[in-house]
């Protein structure tokens, strides 16, 4: 959707999430892997902002943006 972006957090050196934003407001913060029990990390930057385009392109068609092991 228009102003909305993707940005991965560095949450430490093997460590990442992602955060989507509304212009410049956080919409979701998503450090964890999303439907995976626990709080595991994303292991590297790109297994991150695969999920959060993920998330942003749901949000985006109006659909649900849950995010489930199998999606990733």
């Amino acid at each position: 959707p228009p102003g909305y972006s993707v940005e991965i957090l560095n949450i430490d050196s093997d460590k990442y999430g992602y955060k989507i934003k509304q212009n410049e407001r956080v919409v979701i913060l998503q450090p964890f892997v999303p439907g995976v029990p626990g709080k595991q990390y994303f292991r590297s930057s790109g297994a991150a902002l695969r999920a959060g385009r993920l998330v942003f392109k749901r949000l985006a068609d109006g659909r649900d943006f849950s995010v489930t092991p199998d999606d990733l």
